[in-house]
Parts: C-alpha cells; sequence; structure tokens
C-alpha cells in the first residue's frame, strides 16, 4: 500500500457568504486510490485524471454537488 496526502474538495451552493468549497486535509494508505474513492461513491461515475505533475484527480458528482479528491503520493 501506498501513502498519500488527500485534500477532498467539496462544492456547496453560494448562499449565506459561506465559501462555495470545502476544503478537508487526510493522510490516507490505499493500494488503488481510484477503488478508494468507487468504494465511497459506488453508485456515481468517477472522472480520473492524472496531472503532470503526479497529482491524481477523481471527482465525482454533478453540478454545485461535486466533490474532488486530490490525491499525492507521499
Amino acid at each position: 500500500m501506498a501513502s498519500y496526502e488527500l485534500i477532498v474538495e467539496k462544492q456547496q451552493p453560494d448562499c449565506g457568504g459561506k465559501d462555495p468549497r470545502v476544503l478537508e486535509f487526510q493522510s490516507v494508505e490505499t493500494a488503488d486510490p481510484v477503488e478508494y474513492v468507487r468504494a465511497l461513491h459506488p453508485d456515481m461515475e468517477l472522472d480520473v485524471e492524472q496531472k503532470s505533475n503526479g497529482e491524481l484527480v477523481i471527482a465525482v458528482g454533478e453540478g454545485m454537488k461535486r466533490i474532488r479528491y486530490c490525491f499525492t503520493e507521499d
């Protein structure tokens, strides 16, 4: 298993002066980041993007209810 720094970015409706983005920072160990996210959202389609800097971005959801999981290997 590999160790990753994970940033979870949740989009929420922009109302009441709240920031439409909520960020959570975590450390996770997983053999496969895509399967890790798929286990959290088994009925949703995943959009997977490998960045040139090595970051793996996995997005789920639609419109303003979108969640992005950004994995960077430690």
